[in-house]
């Protein structure tokens, strides 16, 4: 247990980190490259600069932690949370997330394209007019986000689950949704021209002016969706229940 120590600039590389807790410290600068953090607790650590390169982090807890020009290049995270985490200046580049929280956070000013962030957990994030593309959000939750003229090309979603978002204007062209549940979403004219959404799930959402032209949407299930003036042209509609 080293909470609230000064451990800025240290070099802890072949040190055992196993079941630290470093909450409050201030670890601005250190050298994480190549090493395992488990089961490790750093909520409003100070990690301005940190190198994690081709670190992998496992059960680590850094809610409210202070991660401006942390560069997590190569570096994979597994339920790790980040909520209410500072991210100013973070390096994103083939890191791979599973089953992360990235809850309230504005993801805005980060470029997300081409990781794989599978299982993560992005509820009541900002990622409006976000451009992300050949990213992968499989099984991901992004409850009460707001995805607003997002465009998402190419990106996997599928298993994804989407209640109360707001989608009005995004643009999903040939996304990969199959079996995405849209719970109580607006999605009005959102372009989801080419999308794969077999066995997708619209329930209570709107719909209205969204475009679905070439779509599968083989036994998608809209239930008291509101479609109107919807297009579906060419779309794939085999078992669709569309009322």
């Amino acid at each position: 247990v080293m909470t609230a120590c000064d451990l800025t600039g240290a070099q802890l590389q072949g040190a055992n980190l196993f079941r630290s807790v470093l909450n409050g410290s201030n670890l601005a600068g250190v050298d994480f490259r190549g090493m395992e953090l488990k089961l490790c607790l750093l909520m409003n650590a100070n990690l301005e600069g940190a190198n994690f390169t081709g670190s992998r982090l496992e059960l680590v807890k850094m809610t409210g932690a202070n991660l401006r020009g942390a560069n997590l290049t190569r570096a994979e995270l597994s339920q790790v949370q980040i909520d209410e985490t500072t991210l100013d200046d973070i390096v994103f580049e083939r890191t791979r997330f599973e089953k992360v929280s990235f809850d309230k956070l504005d993801l805005r000013p980060f470029s997300l394209d081409g990781l794989s962030l599978r299982m993560c957990s992005f509820m009541k994030c900002n990622m409006a007019k976000m451009s992300i593309e050949h990213s992968d959000f499989s099984m991901s939750t992004f409850d009460g986000a707001d995805l607003s003229g997002i465009r998402l090309n190419h990106c996997e979603l599928t298993m994804a689950t989407l209640r109360t978002v707001t989608l009005d204007g995004a643009v999903l062209g040939g996304v990969k949704a199959k079996g995405a549940f849209f719970g109580s979403s607006s999605l009005k004219h959102v372009q989801l021209s080419g999308a794969k959404l077999r066995y997708a799930l619209f329930l209570d959402s709107d719909v209205s002016g969204a475009v679905f032209d070439g779509a599968d949407l083989r036994e998608t299930i809209f239930t008291r969706a509101n479609a109107q003036g919807a297009s579906f042209r060419g779309a794939r509609l085999n078992y669709a229940d569309i009322r």
